[in-house]
This record gives C-alpha cells, sequence and structure tokens, in this order.
C-alpha cells in the first residue's frame, strides 16, 4: 500500500495536494533538538550516522485546537492531580479519568514484541478519552452500515481493553490502525460538528481540516508498525475497507483501488475465498486445514461478511478499472455469510447455549441490507463479462435492466422504499450491537436511522444501474425512434435518483457526502445536462410537455448542484463534479443559434497545446445531424498527443465509460477517447477545455 499523505511534503505515491501549512506528524527527538531534517524513518540516517539511541515520538494534533489535550508527563499529571482541586469544574471526574487513561496508554510496553514498541508512540495520537468515545459512537451510529465490515462488539470490547492495558500484541496494532481509521472518517464526514458545510465558516476554521489526514496517516502507520504485509489478519482488511471511503471521498480512486486489490489478496492468502470449500476434494485445502486451528463461529461468518463486501466493491469498480475484476466467480468457495445479528454470532460454548440458525431472509437484521445488495453487484458483474465478450447489445441492456427491477421487488419489505415501515416501537433488539461508549448511544434509533438510510441507497442503486446502462444509447434516441426506451428509462431513472437525493435531505442520509453516492449525483445531471442540449437542438416532442421537462431537468440540475457545494467542503470529488456540472450545465442552456456567437466572444486561450487546437477543429466541424446518419460512427479518435490516429472510440464510447474516473485527482488531464463525430461537441469542448485549463488535474 503506497504511504498514506504526508501533511508537510510528498512522499512516494502520496497526494501532491498535501496543506503546506500543517505539521508532519513525525520527527525524532534527537533531529528535533539539532533543528536538522529528519527523514521520520524509526531510526534516521542521522541518528545512524551520530550512533546516538532514536527517540520517534508521535507529535500531537495543535495545540491550539480546544478538543486536544496538551502533552504532560505522567509524573506531572500524577502530583497536579493530587494538589488541584477539581470540584468546580462539571467535567472534572472525566477529565480526571481521561489523563489517567492516557497515563497507561502511553507507559513503555515491557513486550519484548519490537511491533508493539514500534507502535507506543501511535498512541500520544488518541484524542482524550471522553472525546474518543463520541468519535467511535458516531461512527458506529452514521458510516458502519456502508459496508459493515466490523463485528461491533468484539470492536467495542477490544477497545474498552485498550484504555486499560494499552498496546500488547500484534493485533492490538492492528486493531488500533482500525480505530485510526474509524476516527478519521468520523472527523472527515463531520459526524463532531453540527452539520457544518458552510465553505465559509469552514474556512475561519481551517486548523480542523487536517485532522482527518493526522489520523488517515496514523492507520497507515499503525499497518506498517505491525508488519502487515506480512501478518494477515481480518483486521488488516477491515481497516483496508474504511481507508477506501476516505481515499474515494478525497479524490485518491487510484490509490483506493490498490488499496482494495491488496485486501483482496490477504483474504485470498488466509483462505476467505474458500471457506466453505469440501477438502476431500481440495488436496491443497485440506493440507492447509491440517496445519492450522479451526476457526470459530464467529471468525467465519466474519470472514464470509468481509470476503463478500470485498466481492462487491470488486464488481462495482471494474468499470474504472479498465472493465476488469479481480475475484473470479470460479473460485469463489465461500457462501453468503448468515442473516444474523453481531450478538448472536458466538460460539455456544462460551454463551452455554445452542448456535443460533440464520433468519430468514423477510426477517431484519443488520446483516439483511449485505445480503440484499449482492444480487445488485452480480448483475454488474455480469454486465462487465458482455461487455469484455462483445455481446453487450441493446437487447441485453434491456434484459439487464429487467433484472435490477427482478432484484429490486424481490427484496424483503423492510428494505422497499417504495412501501411503508409497519414496525412500531422499540427496534433495539434488531440491532445487537450492545452498548455504546457514550450517552447519545440508543439502538433503537441507530437501527431505525440505519434502516431508512439502506432502503434509499437500494433505491438509489437501481436507478444508478439502469442510468447506466442505458447512456451510451441515450443520444441516439433524439433521432432513432428505436432507441425511445433508453431515452425514456435513463431520464426517468437521472431524475427519480436526483429526487431521491433531495429526500436524502431531509433524513439527514449521510451518503450526501459519500463518494459512491455522489457518483450516482454527479453522473444524473450529466445525463439531464445532454437532455437539455439535445431537446434545444432538435426541439423534439409537443411543446408544453417539452418545457416542462426542461423546467424540471433545470430544478434538478440545481439540487445537484446544490448538494454537490455542500458535499465539496470536505471531498475533493465532489468539488471536481461540481466544476464539471456547473460548466455543462452553463454550456447546455446556450441556444443552438447562439453558440456560434457566444464561442465567438470568447478569448483565444494562452498556451493551448496542439492536441486542443486539433479538438477545436475538429469539434467545429462536427455536426449532430451528420453524426446521426445511419447506424454506423465514424470513429476518428484523437490521441493524447493529438496525432489524430483513428481509434474504435466514439462519443458512445465515452457515454457508456465510467464517468468516476473524471474525479480521481490522480487521473489523467485528458478526456480519451474524444472523437470528431461528437454529438454534443459543445459539451465535450467544455469539458475539454475545462480539462486542459482549469485545473481538473488541481490539487484541491
Amino acid at each position: 500500500m503506497p504511504r498514506a499523505p504526508s501533511v508537510t511534503k510528498r512522499v512516494g505515491g502520496a497526494p501532491s495536494n498535501a496543506s503546506s501549512s500543517a505539521r508532519s506528524i513525525y520527527s525524532c527527538e534527537p533531529c528535533r533538538k539539532r533543528k536538522v531534517k529528519c527523514d521520520r524513518s524509526l531510526n534516521c540516517r542521522n541518528c545512524q550516522n551520530d550512533a546516538s539511541p532514536t527517540s520517534t515520538a508521535a507529535a500531537v494534533p495543535s495545540r491550539s485546537s480546544p478538543d486536544v489535550a496538551p502533552v504532560v508527563p505522567p509524573v506531572t499529571l500524577a502530583i497536579s492531580d493530587l494538589v488541584e482541586p477539581r470540584i468546580d469544574s462539571p467535567h472534572g471526574e472525566v477529565d480526571l479519568h481521561d489523563r489517567f487513561d492516557h497515563q497507561i496508554l502511553t507507559a513503555t510496553s515491557a513486550a519484548s514484541d519490537s511491533s508493539v514498541a514500534r507502535a507506543q508512540p501511535l498512541l500520544q495520537l488518541l484524542p482524550p478519552r471522553h472525546r474518543c468515545d463520541a468519535l467511535i459512537d458516531m461512527y458506529f451510529e452514521t458510516l458502519e452500515w456502508i459496508h459493515h465490515p466490523v463485528h461491533v462488539p468484539s470492536f467495542n470490547r477490544w477497545y474498552r481493553q485498550l484504555w486499560q492495558q494499552g498496546l500488547v500484541t500484534r493485533h492490538d496494532i492492528q486493531q488500533l490502525a482500525l480505530l485510526f481509521s474509524m476516527i478519521c472518517l468520523a472527523l472527515h464526514f463531520g459526524l463532531d460538528q453540527d452539520d457544518d458545510d458552510d465553505p465559509h465558516t469552514r474556512s475561519r476554521n481551517s486548523r480542523s481540516e487536517p485532522q482527518d489526514r493526522i489520523f488517515y496517516q496514523a492507520s497507515y502507520d499503525a499497518l506498517v508498525a505491525s508488519a502487515y504485509l506480512g501478518h494477515h489478519s481480518l483486521a488488516v482488511i477491515q481497516t483496508l475497507i474504511l481507508q477506501g471511503l476516505y481515499l474515494n471521498n478525497t479524490g485518491h480512486t487510484t490509490t483506493h483501488h490498490a488499496n482494495l486489490g491488496l485486501a483482496i489478496r490477504i483474504a485470498n492468502t488466509m483462505g476467505l475465498s474458500s471457506l466453505d470449500s469440501d477438502p476431500s476434494r481440495d488436496k491443497t485445502l485440506a493440507a492447509s486445514l491440517s496445519s492450522s486451528s479451526p476457526r470459530s463461529r464467529l471468525e467465519t461468518e466474519m470472514g464470509r461478511r468481509i470476503y463478500w463486501s470485498l466481492v462487491c466493491q470488486d464488481c462495482y469498480t471494474a468499470s474504472s478499472c479498465n472493465f476488469t475484476y479481480s475475484i473470479q466467480p470460479n473460485q469463489i468457495k465461500t457462501r453468503v455469510f448468515s442473516n444474523l445479528r453481531d450478538d448472536v454470532l458466538v460460539d455456544p460454548a462460551e454463551q452455554g447455549s445452542e448456535p443460533t440458525e440464520s433468519s430468514p431472509d423477510s426477517a431484519s437484521t443488520t446483516s439483511s441490507y449485505h445480503i440484499a445488495k449482492i444480487s445488485f453487484a452480480l448483475t454488474a458483474r455480469k454486465t462487465i463479462d458482455l461487455h469484455n465478450e462483445g455481446t453487450l447489445t441493446y437487447q441485453a441492456v434491456l434484459q439487464l435492466e429487467q433484472e435490477n427491477w427482478h432484484h429490486f421487488h424481490a427484496l424483503p419489505r423492510f428494505l422497499r422504499l417504495d412501501k411503508p415501515d409497519r414496525e412500531d416501537g422499540d427496534a433495539s433488539h434488531h440491532l445487537g450491537w450492545g452498548r455504546g461508549h457514550t450517552d447519545r448511544w440508543d439502538s433503537s434509533r441507530i437501527y431505525r436511522q440505519q434502516i431508512q438510510w439502506q432502503r434509499l441507497f437500494l433505491a438509489i442503486t437501481l436507478h444508478n444501474r439502469i442510468l447506466r446502462l442505458h447512456r451510451p444509447y441515450l443520444t441516439r434516441a433524439y433521432t432513432k425512434p428505436a432507441f425511445a426506451a433508453s431515452k425514456h428509462s435513463a431520464l426517468a431513472s437521472a431524475r427519480h435518483l436526483l429526487s431521491l437525493a433531495d429526500h436524502g435531505r431531509k433524513i439527514a442520509f449521510p451518503g450526501l457526502r459519500w463518494w459512491v453516492v455522489l457518483v450516482h449525483i454527479f453522473t444524473a445531471a450529466i445525463a439531464l445536462c445532454i437532455d437539455l442540449h439535445f431537446t434545444n437542438v432538435y426541439g423534439a416532442g409537443i411543446a408544453a410537455d417539452r418545457d416542462a421537462n426542461q423546467a424540471e431537468n433545470t430544478r434538478l440540475i440545481h439540487l445537484s448542484i446544490e448538494i454537490l457545494r455542500a458535499a465539496s467542503v470536505r471531498s475533493k470529488a465532489a468539488s471536481r463534479a461540481l466544476q464539471i456540472v456547473t460548466t455543462l450545465f452553463g454550456q447546455a442552456q446556450i441556444l443552438p443559434d447562439s453558440r456560434s456567437s457566444e464561442t465567438s466572444r470568447r478569448p483565444p486561450r494562452q498556451g493551448s497545446d496542439a492536441n486542443q487546437s486539433v479538438l477545436r477543429d475538429a469539434f467545429s466541424s462536427s455536426s449532430p445531424a451528420n453524426a446521426l446518419n445511419g447506424d454506423a460512427f465514424a470513429s476518428t479518435s484523437m490521441h493524447a498527443n493529438g496525432s489524430g490516429a483513428a481509434t474504435a472510440g466514439s462519443f458512445e464510447t465515452w457515454l457508456g465509460s465510467d464517468w468516476s474516473s473524471l474525479l480521481d485527482i490522480n487521473a489523467s488531464a485528458s478526456l480519451t477517447p474524444v472523437t470528431t463525430d461528437v454529438l454534443t461537441a459543445d459539451l465535450l469542448q467544455a469539458i475539454s477545455a475545462f480539462v486542459s485549463s482549469d485545473g481538473l488535474d488541481a490539487p484541491m
């Protein structure tokens, strides 16, 4: 895994948009005293040359932040706690325990394990106990439902032990990496604030912005300290999954793809892909089982859950990875996990009871949603297979649309947004996560809230998949009645999707800050921009209906801009999406007869390369009417080097590509293939001009 983002300089694969004003996380004590540059390793080069003992300490977040306690030597703490009265403070007892807990955590461990010794400085980064408790509860309440990779009761039990005994084993270090990733996400999604998405307010309080980066870095460094590449565990995979949420949201999609591939290989190495295979038919598996201790029921079920989470993520990210996935269907020998709550995933010997059988699909548990979404992911994988085989015909697209509708109608009632929620009263028995760490924890409220969000996201998933299927055929329908179904399905799903996003604002849906949902909103908005453009060009349909549709399109595009603007405060991907949609919306509203005069008024751009000149010439000579004559498309795609060599690409190819790559800050600054037979020449010209001059590839 590439090194996590550094805060002051670029290290290895680190993002280039790191804040230049924030301090780095690590520096050894001798280098600090001598005021020399430190390479921030555990035994830095300066200390090796001087043969002096290295004392590397983790820097605590800025003391100017009111939420971060200053570092005080343990002896000073002990004396001050004896002589200073704390009765006048309403939080005196809590503060006293927090300080005592930190003395335990930061005490030098007598363990001989070198990994534990290396990880000790990381404990300095933990917030005070009361704040850490609040952040962890907020993570579980608001974000765990997305992938649910964690067995919540087990993690909470370990978390409480951490504050009592500190780091003892390598497992503790990897669990610490998981803890840091949770804190990172809670801070990144703004869960500890009053939903403050005002960019002006955020800029005034900019000192809190790098906190999520600090804890992402700490999560990565804890993995490194545990030597995770050679010591695999479920905690490592769980951490990589949670880090993916942060990486995607900050525009580092390619880094997440690398992490996901690593997580899949670790899972395969651990045998998670063959948990239910027959040892009698697999000699390698039989030998492996004979040399290892048997898995507990909890380990087996969590292995299944985590593995199928990786399968789903692999299916959905395939289109943005050159239409390839890593987990082959015929190599999956692990059945779908049981529909059980976390609190019943225990071994009978521990509880003195019989093992609980899996609940029926109609029974609501915290696993229900994650089982239900698998069918949508497998259909997405089928689409990838048809694409690679060259058999993704128009008839296949129509069949895949019906398959997605079938999955939706087969959902249990409690996961259907179009069905009323019939359950009233206390729902705490459905959650099964035990007690939280703060007074705000309410199992019934958490469960009901998550079910609301899951119902909404499944509906968003349905309409995104339909829009994704019909996008390549959208523009044909304006002149070819044979493709009218694609226009109807694509635009209807785009409008439904944005209406669902509007509903999400009313129920505090955290997905409106999540990269996946933001990409869906971005995609739907572009589809409506295309419809605005083509309706202006062709003027098809009855005038009254056309005007009503255009008014609805405009309203929903404005809605998408509002959502993307709010999310862009924390998400660089959303910031990029906002700029693209705003650019295209402005371009799409220009009437066809005013485009030439509008273009002529634009001042020539300075410093444009030969490739951009060729693109502008190609756009100016293209005509939607000419491009739509006949079924064949003259694909004369421009390469990134401006050679103009023909390729198989076309605007239809671009419509069918994975648009999420536009939001990756590490992606190429050009959109290829871009063709001379572009159907929406002005729209792609706007994209091309924006990419090359307005900073899609610039740090944000």
